[in-house]
């Protein structure tokens, strides 16, 4: 499981550099993902919505879990995310660590990297299932036949 973790710094900027990152993890870009920022993995699009997400993780202490879909050598794949508020030396809203792996290990994982991600549906405790963008999911629906 730890090849499947991350662990993100909260910045003033709330741009979420990324800490520490699992081997699989990095193997789906085919690069070290150590400081880069945890943002940058989603598409346009879905940057406001992840950094909403991730802020309520931040804000209110709370797990998220998301569906997220991209694609490498042409071919869809589909991830969950877990993303946990964590305390870094007692410091309250430091650090979020996370699991962010492949629902099936796709066959060119580590040959070529996955394109820029989109979230699907996120959730946490205390709210609703939240899916987002309808139009883009039956899109990606459509595209996996």
């Amino acid at each position: 499981m730890l090849a499947d973790i991350f662990i993100i710094e909260v910045d003033a900027d709330r741009r979420f550099p990324l800490r520490l990152c699992g081997a699989r993890i990095n193997a789906l870009w085919l690069a070290e993902q150590k400081g880069r920022q945890f943002l940058n993995w989603w598409g346009a699009q879905h940057r406001l919505d992840i950094a909403e997400a991730v802020g309520r993780v931040v804000d209110q202490e709370t797990p998220l879990l998301a569906h997220a879909a991209g694609a490498g050598a042409g071919e869809p794949v589909e991830f969950e995310l877990l993303i946990l508020p964590l305390r870094h030396f007692g410091a309250r809203r430091s650090r979020i660590l996370g699991s962010f792996a492949p629902v099936r290990a796709p066959v060119w994982l580590g040959l070529c990297p996955v394109e820029q991600l989109d979230l699907v549906a996120w959730r946490t405790p205390s709210s609703q299932s939240r899916r987002l963008r309808d139009a883009e999911r039956l899109k990606l629906m459509m595209l996996r036949g």
